[in-house]
């Protein structure tokens, strides 16, 4: 009779280790930008995988706030930008909340335990309908760009470097292209879900 009243408990017990054990297994990516950078975060805390239209694909490090209701701070107005000519020339953007795409070329999990590479990134900047894309523009100077796997589950992008700015036509054709030096962190973690 005992054995028959136990049965019960010892199926509900495993039923909630193997909940729990699940929840632990599934992970959730979310990346923080630090705030002593030109891009930081819109105050709202971590952009987390499926909140609020935030899309991270932890494997190759992609932020998407294309379709979210989140964004980050540029501080356009505080960077140096150069012209097609190279020549100075004031900030062609004010500072203000943009939605962006953050994508690096590079697999985060190709990546030893305290291993740098220096990917290839591009942003894309989107504001009232207009989509400016920047990439790394090399023949400024050495870019000064790093992913770093601090552990298991802890990447940093860390930028400081000239970036090609390029806004385009629906025709494809450059319709604006100036040079920006962007600096910024970013820290990808994947946590269980408990």
């Amino acid at each position: 009779m005992r054995r028959s009243k136990l049965i019960p408990f010892i199926i509900l017990a495993l039923v909630v280790a193997l909940i729990a054990y699940r929840l632990h297994e599934t992970k959730k990516p979310q990346v923080v930008f630090s705030e002593d950078g030109l891009i930081i975060g819109d105050g709202g805390g971590p952009y987390e995988d499926g909140v609020q239209g935030v899309v991270i694909e932890e494997r190759f490090f992609r932020l998407d706030l294309s379709a979210s209701s989140r964004s980050v701070y540029v501080k356009f107005e505080d960077m140096r930008w150069k012209d097609e000519g190279l020549r100075d020339t004031a900030p062609k953007l004010p500072s203000g909340n943009y939605r962006i795409a953050l994508t690096l070329f590079q697999s985060v999990y190709e990546l030893d335990v305290g291993e740098r590479v220096s990917p290839d990134v591009q942003l894309v900047f989107y504001e009232d309908g207009e989509q400016w894309f920047a990439s790394i523009a090399a023949s400024l100077d050495h870019p000064n760009l790093y992913l770093t796997r601090i552990d298991e589950d802890t990447w940093i992008l860390d930028v400081d470097s000239w970036f090609e700015l390029s806004k385009y036509t629906p025709e494809g054709e450059v319709a604006a292209k100036y040079y920006v030096r962007l600096n910024f962190t970013a820290t990808m973690n994947v946590k269980s879900l408990i």
